[in-house]
């Protein structure tokens, strides 16, 4: 395909050095000659041209989906895709799928790790997740308007584009999503440095995992690995 679509990047800042060099060699193999913008809370410098912003509000649900309209809006190709610091991306994440002008696309392929595990395991969820979506930026752009016109101070259960739910609880124009598959999928890394709770701090609660579980998975290795490197770095910096 054609460089139709920019990666919109955003990080916490929040992740060992361990994990964030390793995560990054990923991205940028898969992100590859796409365009791409950098939404952090410090300046960086991936040093491959990429647009860079400085987030300014605080970490949250709504302000990241404010982020989402902010990058697109700078961006220039038909279609953005939403990348996060702590999930691991094939090139054909970016490569392979478009979805249809009025639709929003959410990668199906997403494989979740859960470094707290004494012995991690690949989970398949079948939920739509934010890091996992590619939209057409027009539509990305008219949806988001409309909610922080909607809701100026913020909304306390924003959700994802297309998703029926979080449309319907908000009260805003409902859109269709598509879901899609790769012969490689992405990882999910759940960790306890992420800003919604891993459940870890509440032993009646219970984290949600997919049906379907891997030890191993073609590209990516042992889910052991990828959850000890994040791990490794926790240690090193306590």
């Amino acid at each position: 395909m054609t460089k139709d679509l920019t990666v919109i990047y955003l990080t916490a800042g929040r992740m060992p050095k361990r994990w964030v060099d390793y995560h990054l060699g990923h991205l940028l193999a898969a992100v590859g000659d796409y365009p791409l913008i950098t939404v952090s809370m410090k300046p960086m410098d991936l040093g491959v041209g990429e647009t860079k912003l400085i987030q300014t509000s605080e970490h949250g649900s709504w302000n990241t989906f404010c982020e989402w309209n902010r990058a697109a809006k700078i961006a220039e190709t038909e279609f953005v895709a939403i990348a996060e610091d702590d999930t691991l991306y094939h090139p054909e994440h970016f490569s392979a799928f478009r979805p249809k002008p009025d639709e929003v696309a959410y990668h199906m392929g997403r494989w979740t790790v859960m470094s707290w595990h004494p012995e991690p395991t690949f989970s398949l969820i079948r939920a739509l997740g934010g890091f996992a979506q590619i939209c057409p930026r027009k539509l990305m752009i008219e949806a988001l308007d409309e909610r922080e016109a909607k809701y100026p101070d913020g909304h306390r259960r924003p959700g994802e584009i297309g998703r029926a739910d979080s449309e319907r609880r908000m009260g805003v124009t409902r859109h269709k999503h598509v879901e899609w598959w790769s012969h490689f999928g992405m990882v999910n890394l759940a960790h306890t440095r992420a800003l919604s709770s891993t459940f870890t701090e509440h032993p009646t609660w219970r984290r949600k995992e997919g049906e379907l579980k891997a030890i191993e998975i073609p590209y990516w290795g042992r889910a052991a690995d990828i959850a000890g490197i994040f791990n490794a770095g926790i240690a090193e910096e306590s």
